[in-house]
């Protein structure tokens, strides 16, 4: 019931997300990056796949599920930093574009090979 419940909230918040990536980020002036960053999730996914039966039966599935289910957290606070960087008022507050850019391809990758891991375990 937990494990249920847990799966629930998390692709509540990845799926809210990943529908609105794309116009968030072009609103908010990173032109493309929605697009680049679920392209970059889903072919790290796909090569994901390859490996993650063995990192499965290394690590375990209960360890597995732990760091699949942190990645997509990681890539939906990544998305939020876009929204974070420009809503700023002051420069200090505001991050540099190519540091958010560069986390928000990182967690993308990183996500991929965890949804890859997740849904093998």
């Amino acid at each position: 019931m937990i494990l249920s419940a847990g799966f629930f909230f998390l692709f509540y918040g990845f799926n809210s997300t990943l529908f609105i990536a794309t116009k968030v980020l072009k609103d908010n002036g990173f032109d493309n990056l929605g697009s680049y960053s679920l392209a970059f999730l889903y072919l790290c996914m796909t090569i994901g796949t390859i490996l993650a039966p063995s990192i499965v039966y290394k690590l375990g599935a209960k360890l597995t599920l732990m760091i699949g289910s942190f990645q997509y957290v990681m890539w939906i606070i990544a998305i939020s930093f876009t929204t974070i960087s420009n809503g700023s008022e002051t420069e200090a507050g505001r991050l540099n574009k190519s540091v958010v850019t560069a986390m928000v391809l990182i967690t993308s990758a990183l996500n991929g090979f965890g949804a890859s891991m997740l849904w093998i375990a």
